[in-house]
């Protein structure tokens, strides 16, 4: 699977802690390989997807074999 990581979710991940942020990276590496682990579809959404690292969620679109990621951040306020 080919991974697209959009500007604003560029921004989102700049801002974490870097710890955390390699910690999603890897996760989000891990996508190429298929859908493996925590990966949940989000609610009223046909291809929206999201997964967990710690208290941070990575939201992401699922076009053909196009994993693109669109948002990274707290649990508290990522779905806004």
């Amino acid at each position: 699977m080919e991974i697209q990581i959009t500007e604003g979710a560029l921004k989102d991940l700049a801002v974490l802690p870097k710890r955390e942020a390699l910690r999603i990276l890897r996760k989000i590496e891990r996508l190429r390989g298929g859908f493996v682990g925590d990966i949940k579809k989000l609610h009223g959404a046909d291809s929206a997807y999201h997964f967990r690292s710690g208290k941070y969620r990575v939201l992401f679109d699922l076009d053909a074999d196009v994993v693109v990621i669109q948002r990274i951040g707290d649990r508290k306020d990522i779905y806004e």
